[in-house]
Order: structure tokens, then sequence, then C-alpha cells
């Protein structure tokens, strides 16, 4: 847009404006205020907007309802980081900001449920990246390890497609050997011995905790042959299928290799839905992927 434009509208629902060159005046029933390159502009739901170009202007817009009438004149909560700002600084979260109005832009127009659903997941990332910059002194966003990936990997492989420790390897960028050392290291295990730690505690939780078949869990689990299945038990365990099932103890598993660290976060959780009843409603919370099972 060029400089020098200024325009006046009735605004029923938010309008975003993120500004990559140029300056903008706006004047809303708040105040009035002088935005540049790196800011977002949030205007809200108002009788009359008004903002016009200082500047050439160049940059993304769009007009978003977050609610269905009635409340979609509504200002936007972002939770504990209070009302959506009209406007913020992004500073480094710009170009996190760029990408969210870019996915917009690009899956609009296009049909079908996958564009939608890209779509709103951009305006979700782009609300994170507002409600991130308005509270800097929150908590991180937690990322997880590269090794704690690598370890779920081999946690999932119990009942999966089990990857190498060669495609391990790749994703840190590691020789093979290198990667194995550090694993153990790490874990107080070698990959392939962690994932038999892993496959064989998930043996026992499926003969505890479920009534399928001994035949299907061991298939399900990747071995060859039920026969292959109970002779892994009785060696490491002590203890057949049948006993399990039983409720007979398993004895400690792999002696002298360490216990897993918890996971640094949790899997697997069924949440309670607010309002529901505790007494009748059917929930389920489901185990971590690593916990002791003896």
């Amino acid at each position: 847009a060029e400089a020098g434009l200024w325009h006046t509208y009735r605004l029923p629902v938010h309008q975003l404006i993120l500004i990559e060159a140029g300056k903008i005046e706006a004047l809303t029933p708040t105040g009035r205020f002088v935005a540049g390159p790196g800011d977002l502009l949030c205007f809200r739901p108002t009788p009359r907007n008004e903002y016009g170009t200082l500047e050439a202007f160049v940059g993304y817009q769009v007009h978003l309802a977050f609610a269905p009438p009635p409340r979609e004149k509504a200002a936007l909560s972002l939770g504990a980081a209070g009302l959506l700002p009209e406007k913020i600084s992004l500073g480094e979260e710009f170009a996190e900001a760029r990408e969210a109005f870019e996915a917009i832009c690009i899956n609009l127009p296009r049909a079908g449920p996958v564009s939608l659903l890209r779509v709103r997941a951009a305006v979700l990332e782009l609300l994170a990246v507002a409600a991130g910059t308005c509270m800097p002194s929150s908590v991180p966003l937690a990322v997880a390890d590269p090794w704690e990936r690598c370890r779920l990997r081999l946690e999932a492989g119990a009942t999966e497609h089990v990857p190498t420790v060669a495609e391990l390897a790749r994703r840190l960028n590691l020789s093979t050997q290198h990667f194995i050392r550090c694993f153990r290291q790490r874990f107080g295990a070698s990959p392939m011995q962690y994932h038999a730690i892993s496959r064989l505690r998930e043996a026992v939780r499926l003969l505890r905790d479920t009534e399928q078949p001994i035949k299907s869990i061991a298939y399900k689990l990747g071995f060859k042959h039920p026969r292959s299945f109970a002779r892994a038990l009785r060696r490491h365990l002590a203890v057949s299928p049948s006993g399990l099932r039983r409720g007979a103890p398993p004895a400690p598993l792999l002696a002298g290799v360490p216990e897993a660290l918890e996971l640094e976060y949790p899997t697997d959780y069924h949440i309670l839905p607010p309002g529901a009843n505790r007494d009748t409603a059917v929930v389920a919370r489901y185990r971590p992927q690593v916990r002791r099972m003896w």
C-alpha cells in the first residue's frame, strides 16, 4: 500500500496486520499509536476502526472470527497473557509470525479439510507467538532433547517398526559407534539392549493388563514364533507367559542394567473433560511409555 492512505470502516471481527516494511498510524477506542516493521497489529471488533499508512506499507493482513455469533465481537483472551494486545513488537519472533501468515495465504484459497486444518493450525501458531511475546518471563517452550527422541523411538518400536542404530545415528549426525557409546553413557544400556528392555516391559504389561492371546502378543512384539517369545521371557525374567498372566512376579530385568530414567514428558494421557462426572465417565489414564513394571 502506498503512503498517505487512510482507512475508516466498521470492524465486525478481529483484524491482524503484520508489518514487514513501512509505518502505520492507528486510532482505536483505546487511543492513537504508530507501528513499524516487526510489529503485529491486532485490531479488535469495533463500530469504527481507523488507520493510515505514514510510509509505503508492505505486510500481511487477515480478518478472523474467533467465535460464532453472538460472541464474535468479544475481545480475544490469551489466557494468562491477558487480552490480545492491539500492538505487539515481535522482535525475534517476527519470522515465525510471517510463516504463519504465509501458511494462511497459501492454504486459504484451497478447498478441502486438509487446507482448512492447516489454516487453523497457522492461526493457532500465530496466537502462540503473540502470547509468548506478551509473556517473556513465562516458562520457555520445552523442546525434546534429541537423545530423548531417539529413546522414545526405541520405546515405541516395542510394538512398531524398530529403527536401526544407523538410522538413529544419522538423525544426530553421528557415526554408528559414537552414537552407541553416547547412548550407553546416557541411559546405561546400548540401543538394542534398551529396545529389548522396552519390549519385555511391554510384554509384562500386555500379559497382565489385557486378555489378548499369548500368540497375538508375541507377534505384536515382533517375535517370529510364540516359542521364541516364551524363551525370551524365561531367559530374562525367569517366568513363562502363562505364569505372568497368572500374576507370577518376574525376576529383575537384565541384571546390571539400570532402570531407564523418566521421560521428559508424559505420553498416552486421557484427560477428563471439563464438567464431566468422575463417577460415571469412562476415563483411562494410561501409563507413560517408561515406568517401572516391577
